[in-house]
Parts: structure tokens; C-alpha cells; sequence
């Protein structure tokens, strides 16, 4: 999960993964998919564990909620 698509594009393409693999783009639940072994990389690489339904995660997804609204006007 990022804070924007970019910074989620940014972030995978460091961890070599392609980004037809892009699932739910332009929406707050836009994520790629990791298999064990990429998202060690990724938590060597600075990435934060957090629960899919854990607070961190909600307010994330308001966050972008809120900004995908504000973007379409």
C-alpha cells in the first residue's frame, strides 16, 4: 500500500515487478501482489508491515478515498 499510485508504481519497479501486474488502478485499493519472498525485499528495501484491517490501513484507504474524490470533483 502507498499514499499514491506513483509512489506504489516507484516502489514496485524496485522490487522488479511489472506494472501490467497493477491490480484495481486509480482506486484507494490499488496494490500489486508480492509473493513471500518479494515482500522480504520489500521490508529490507524500507517497506512497513501493517494488517489489511488494521487501523493504519483504514485511515490509508480514507486517505485515498478522500483524494480520488476530490481529484473527479
Amino acid at each position: 500500500m502507498a499514499d499514491t499510485d506513483e509512489e506504489l508504481h516507484a516502489f514496485a519497479a524496485r522490487l522488479g515487478l511489472k506494472r501490467s501486474w497493477h491490480q484495481k488502478p486509480g482506486t484507494a485499493i490499488s496494490h500489486y501482489d508480492v509473493t513471500d519472498s518479494r515482500r522480504q525485499e520489500a521490508l529490507r528495501l524500507g517497506a512497513v508491515p501493517i494488517g489489511y484491517m488494521s487501523r493504519e490501513s483504514m485511515d490509508l484507504f480514507r486517505r485515498k478515498r478522500e483524494q480520488l474524490h476530490a481529484a473527479r470533483g
